[in-house]
């Protein structure tokens, strides 16, 4: 019965590290209309990069959901979703930099920690 419930969260554990893989995708095209965004003053760029943004702290929030189900006494504090009136705002670009880079490190954190218990579920 034990060997069945270490595979069991060895596979629940591979698989929050499969989708954290996707969610860096996600990043990968955040970032890029983040800089798109900041580089021109364009509104539909700006709403594009709050939204990729959006959906990216989503993604990670739905895996940090499944991955408290398996991994106990982690907190995370997500920040804030951005909104595309903070673009107005005078240190916008810095603001929303930090926000992006914040959830990356979220994601990080999150990659490590299931790294870490997959390492010691094989040792077991």
């Amino acid at each position: 019965m034990q060997t069945i419930k270490n595979t069991i969260i060895k596979e629940m554990l591979m698989d929050l590290r499969y989708r954290l893989l996707l969610a860096d995708d996600i990043f990968g095209q955040a970032t890029e209309s983040v800089m798109s965004a900041m580089g021109i003053e364009d509104f539909a760029a700006k709403a594009q990069a709050v939204e990729s943004m959006r959906s990216y702290s989503q993604t990670l929030q739905i895996v940090y959901a499944d991955f408290m189900h398996v991994i106990d006494g982690c907190s995370v504090a997500f920040p804030p979703e951005m909104t595309l009136w903070q673009w107005n705002e005078q240190d916008a670009d810095e603001r929303i930099a930090l926000t992006l880079e914040r959830l990356h490190n979220i994601a990080e954190g999150l990659e490590a920690k299931i790294s870490g218990e997959l390492t010691t579920e094989e040792i077991c």
